[in-house]
This record gives C-alpha cells, structure tokens and sequence, in this order.
C-alpha cells in the first residue's frame, strides 16, 4: 500500500501490468493520498472558476451557497471516483499534472470560435472542430486499445468489458427515458459526464501515460462543475 501524498508505487515491470489491486472493484483508502487528490481537485475548481470570471469565459453565475452545493458534489464525486478507479494506487504526480492540464485545457478550448457544441450536434462540425475532435476520438480509441491490452495481460479481460459496456448500458437506458419523455425534457450528455466514463479504465499502477490521461479525465468533470454545475442528463425543453 503507498504510504506517500503523491508519489506513485514502485513495482517491477510484471507487477506494473497485473498489480493485484487492479483485480478488485474497491481497494482500502490511503488517507494521505485521498487528501491529496481531493486538495487538487478542489484548487481545480477554485481556480476554473475565479480565471474563468476574470477572463469571461462561458460559465454560470455562482451565488455562495451553489459552490457549497457543487463544492460539496465534486467531493463526493471524487471519493467515489478515487474508490472505485483505484486512484488509491494510481495517483501521482502526473495524475495531479493531468487534473490541472485537462481542466484547463477543455475549457480554453470551450471559448475558441466554432467549438460551442455538444455531444448532439457532433455530426454538424466541420472544419477545425471537426479535426480537434476526430483527433481526440482517435486518441481515445487508441488509449482504450492500449488498457485493453494490459487487460488481457492480467486476464482481466471481463472486467474490461464490464467497464465499457456497464456505462454504456446506462446512458442506452437513459436515453430510452429521454424518448418516453421527450415533449417536456431534452437529453443532453455534457462534457463531463461523457468523461466518467473513462476515468475507471487506467487502474494499474506505477504506469504514468494511464495516470495522467485518467487525470485528464478528472480534470474535464471538475471543469463541468465548477462552471456550470452538475447538470442534469435531462434538461427540460426550452420555449
């Protein structure tokens, strides 16, 4: 068990594929380290949203008690998160560097011309958006291919499936909700609830591209509520 704040643990090159704690759902937590990753998801947030206000970037208007509330909600969030992806032995200092960088990164991308979209207008994008984004899906694709690999490794390939389709499943029933009640509600799947579904793949330690890119993921969520808020799936329709 990793006894430091950020440095991640040292293993041989066998165990940095099939470290045994890949293999379970929840591990114990380290308290240093949840401490750690909480303390930086929070500076995110702090900061996303006091840079966002100081350069207008796109965001809502906060009274104090809503970031008590979504404050409140990243903590939350993040436990979980830290419980179930084993952040616990995979956060480092390339986990923290992901956070940083992909919290900001998205939401400076969020403010550049022609990338105001969401996830239902994606077939509409052309141009320089449409490259960013086909980009970034081909990233993902590869990435998925990588993890899928050490999966396979460790003969964890059903957990791997269990992680890609269990999500799926879920956003597949809750657009059948959305089609029950689509004259009052909107089904919209913003970017930081899209990013959850990737943070739970990267859980094998000691390998820093999987830290940082699930910190990238992490950063994205943060980013989502600090400013706007735990959105909901189901928005209703706008006259």
């Amino acid at each position: 068990m990793p006894s430091s704040w950020f440095a991640p643990p040292k293993l041989d090159l066998e165990g940095k594929a099939c470290d045994p704690t890949a293999r379970k759902f929840i591990n114990k937590i380290e308290p240093k380290r949840w401490i750690a990753f909480t303390v930086t998801i929070l500076f995110l947030y702090i900061s996303l949203y006091l840079v966002s206000s100081v350069f207008t970037w796109e965001k809502d208007d906060k009274k104090i008690s809503k970031h008590y509330y979504d404050g409140l909600y990243t903590i939350l969030l993040g436990t979980f998160l830290f419980l179930f992806g084993n952040f616990n032995n995979t956060f480092s200092y390339w986990f923290a560097i992901g956070i940083i960088l992909g919290g900001f990164t998205i939401a400076i991308i969020g403010q550049l011309p022609g990338f105001q979209f969401s996830t239902g207008s994606l077939t509409s994008l052309t141009g320089v958006p449409l490259l960013v984004v086909s980009v970034f899906g081909l990233a993902l694709v590869g990435s998925l291919i990588f993890t899928f690999l050490y999966y396979r490794k460790c003969e964890l390939t059903p957990m791997f499936w269990a992680f890609l389709l269990i999500p799926i499943a879920i956003l597949v029933l809750g657009y059948l909700c959305y089609t029950v009640d689509s004259d009052s509600v909107e089904f919209h799947l913003h970017h930081w609830q899209w990013a959850i579904l990737f943070v739970f793949f990267a859980r094998f330690p000691g390998i820093p591209w999987q830290s940082f890119l699930t910190g990238v993921f992490v950063g994205i969520i943060v980013d989502g509520i600090s400013r706007y808020g735990p959105d909901t799936l189901f928005p209703p329709v706008t006259p």
